[in-house]
């Protein structure tokens, strides 16, 4: 009977740990950063978000290098065309359902309004919109790590219960 309860207490807490940082992720802003080594308004830029993602915390920029890499280079070209734009300059900086291919104070004061629209509302990660369009062939290289980590310890949980219930199930027999 003992077993039994523990392992429901398990099961249940494992449920609230995964669903608090589900919770947590969904609070996550992702933008895409498009730039080039050397081009000094993507210095200009990558210095803006800096500064973006320490006023907002649940910011997170993934910056790729795209003059000397030709994989970031695709994935530039492919997330352009998903959003219906040019990939010819960069920056490019790719949030929610806006794209923008340029920086300066106007461009800077709508990616900051864009980051506040998708602190309070959940915004589409610009890879969700990728993969929901025309070319679903592309699969991200980047796997939420924090999800399989949780899913092992559940797993673990689970089985490590399951082995301790049948352990005194049968140490009760004898």
């Amino acid at each position: 009977m003992y077993m039994n309860k523990l392992f429901f207490v398990v099961c249940f807490l494992s449920l609230v740990f995964l669903f608090d940082i589900t919770a947590a992720q969904e609070n996550t802003v992702e933008l895409y950063f498009f730039y080039g080594q050397g081009c000094p308004v993507c210095a200009q830029t990558q210095s803006f978000l800096g500064n973006l993602v320490q006023k907002y915390p649940n910011l997170s920029v993934k910056s790729y290098e795209v003059f000397s890499n030709t994989e970031n280079r695709a994935l530039y070209s492919a997330l352009a065309k998903s959003y219906h734009i040019n990939s010819d300059s960069v920056p490019g900086i790719f949030i929610g359902e806006q794209a923008f291919i340029t920086y300066n104070d106007a461009v800077a004061r709508q990616i900051e309004n864009a980051v506040i629209k998708c602190t309070s509302q959940q915004c589409i990660s610009p890879l969700e919109k990728f993969n929901s369009g025309t070319a679903k062939p592309f699969v991200a290289k980047t796997i939420n790590k924090i999800k399989i980590i949780t899913l092992i310890i559940i797993i673990s949980l689970i089985a490590a219960s399951i082995f301790l219930f049948r352990r005194r199930f049968v140490l009760q027999e004898k």
